[in-house]
């Protein structure tokens, strides 16, 4: 089983958290927590597209 990945808040990056998925390592609740906050965030502020298609991306490879 996977073990959780524990991202300092520094390293709180869209790199760090694909990286963390793709290498199949679960997410802490704040990291997943971080990433789910940015991509509302990019929702909010119309830069949705390249934000969904990275997170679509690596949460495609986890199943």
């Amino acid at each position: 089983m996977p073990t959780a990945t524990i991202l300092r808040t520094t390293d709180r990056t869209w790199s760090g958290i694909i990286s963390a998925l793709l290498s199949w390592r679960d997410l802490t609740d704040a990291d997943a927590f971080w990433a789910m906050d940015e991509v509302v965030r990019a929702i909010d502020s119309g830069q949705a597209a390249a934000t969904l298609e990275s997170w679509l991306a690596a949460t495609r490879r986890q199943r």
